[in-house]
């Protein structure tokens, strides 16, 4: 059985995953201050191999110790991977996080056009053809961006932090103003997207992840596949196809 662990550094939080084989063991999230607790939880886990993703740097001081002790395999471009990535002109720039979520939709084995959506600080809309190509993809202002820049660029929007966004259509208050919003302007954005993209591409199906993805899905009007772990089955898929190169 192999016992791989799996790294997400995404721009807000440490996702930490352990696979038996190709099954999800056991998952852990952390804010980027926790670095006592990522270590602790590292020290109760076995694993032999390791992948990890960044999104940001420099990358934890406990990653770069762990990487001095076991043989670390990290994600970009140049690796082996279950996609093909030739139409992108620049992938040396395309984000890690990126990569890892079409392994796992290729992973799905859908046989069909993937629509891959990742809900994080920013939003990232990219097409993976069914013969595993990818073809191209957006990226545009996450949830909680669109919250703070409405804050952040003007003299008397507040800061909003809503639980249950969207409870009505239209906002009879301010905050309820800012709120629905960025909630719906987000929903509109993602029904957009598919609807476009079904356009061209026949079948297309929608596969959503990333750390909002459990706030949107129940309003979108359309079928979607929800998997919360896509970005680490993908470092794991990716971790096994280099490990058996």
């Amino acid at each position: 059985m192999r016992r791989s662990l799996c790294i997400d550094l995404g721009n807000s939080r440490v996702k930490l995953a352990i696979f038996h084989d190709k099954t999800l063991h056991n998952y852990s999230s952390f804010n980027y201050s926790d670095s006592n607790l990522v270590i602790e939880w590292l020290d109760a886990h076995d694993y032999e191999h390791i992948i990890y993703s960044s999104v940001v740097e420099p990358i934890p001081e406990w990653l770069i110790e762990l990487k001095t002790r076991q043989k670390t395999l990290q994600l970009s471009s140049t690796c082996k991977l279950p996609i093909q990535l030739d139409l992108y002109e620049t992938p040396e720039t395309l984000g890690t996080d990126r990569i890892a979520a079409l392994a796992g939709g290729e992973q799905l084995q859908l046989n069909a056009h993937l629509l891959i959506i990742n809900a994080g600080s920013c939003m990232t809309y990219d097409l993976l053809h069914e013969n595993g190509k990818f073809m191209g993809g957006n990226i545009s202002p996450g949830l909680d961006m669109r919250y703070k820049a409405m804050h952040d660029f003007t003299s008397r929007l507040p800061l909003v932090h809503p639980l249950h966004p969207g409870d009505r259509f239209l906002g009879n208050n301010t905050i309820e103003a800012v709120e629905n919003g960025s909630y719906f302007g987000l929903i509109f954005e993602i029904e957009a997207y598919f609807l476009r993209l079904s356009e061209n591409y026949k079948g297309l199906k929608c596969v959503l992840t990333g750390g909002n993805a459990h706030k949107l899905v129940n309003r979108l009007k359309i079928d979607i596949f929800a998997d919360p772990y896509l970005v680490l089955k993908g470092l794991n898929y990716i971790l096994e196809i280099n490990e058996s190169t």
